[in-house]
């Protein structure tokens, strides 16, 4: 169970009144509900943080805020369609330059997937070699074109091995993010999806996803002055 904050253990003697102030306290809440848990919060502790939530405002605050980040998004893409010249809507939308629609939505990564998710199955247990999957599409699609996706290239090149560095390369950052703050899980999560999202169209081929990688594996400590002081 992970704890909040928690009180230091005390041992208090001789007050007669101790039953009936907390009996008054715990009216007092049974009658006001979670206001009377934050003034005496406040004024017992100086503790001012929010609660845990409870399902409705959860789903309140769920709703409010996917609603603006979707209004965000509509805004955002808006601009830079509009800044790009209209490039930005037809690269998603699978047209060129021109504007003339394509044939391949993927510009061919959907092949390449396919041929090397075929080298897996062929070679389930050690793979084709390092950077064998190029070579492979060469001689047998007539292909010179690099990897687009990370995943089916581990998996065609390195097989079983493969397969195990992808577990690795997923399960330790997100044990690492499990173990923190609220706010470091909601970072960590969104730079580990980045990067599978990338390497998924582009593979490793920049320096970007390795970078969002490493921050997706790092410590955030949060600096929070505790203020509370006891006697």
């Amino acid at each position: 169970m992970e704890f909040i904050k928690r009180a230091q253990g005390r041992t208090v003697t001789g007050d007669s009144n101790i039953r009936e102030t907390v009996e008054a306290m715990l009216s007092r809440i049974r009658t006001e509900g979670e206001s009377a848990v934050t003034d005496f919060a406040l004024s017992l502790d100086g503790w001012n943080k929010p609660f845990i939530l409870s399902k409705e405002k959860k789903a309140k605050n769920i709703l409010k805020y996917s609603g603006l980040i979707f209004v965000l998004g509509i805004v955002l893409w808006t601009y830079t369609a509009n800044v790009t010249g209209g490039m930005l809507t037809n690269r998603y939308t699978n047209k060129n330059a021109a504007g003339i629609t394509k044939k391949d939505m993927s510009t061919g990564r959907v092949t390449l997937f396919k041929n090397e998710l075929g080298e897996f199955y062929n070679h389930p247990f050690f793979g084709i070699g390092v950077g064998g999957s190029k070579y492979s599409r060469m001689e047998n699609l007539g292909i010179t074109a690099a990897s687009h996706n990370e995943i089916s290239r581990l998996l065609s090149e390195h097989g079983m091995i493969g397969l195990v560095m992808l577990f690795l390369l997923i399960i330790i950052p997100i044990r690492n993010a499990l173990s923190q703050s609220y706010l470091a899980k909601a970072f960590l999560s969104a730079f580990l999806l980045f990067w599978f999202l990338t390497i998924n169209h582009s593979a490793m081929r920049i320096a970007f996803p390795g970078f969002i990688y490493g921050l997706s594996v790092s410590i955030i400590l949060m600096n929070e002055k505790n203020t509370l002081h006891r006697e």
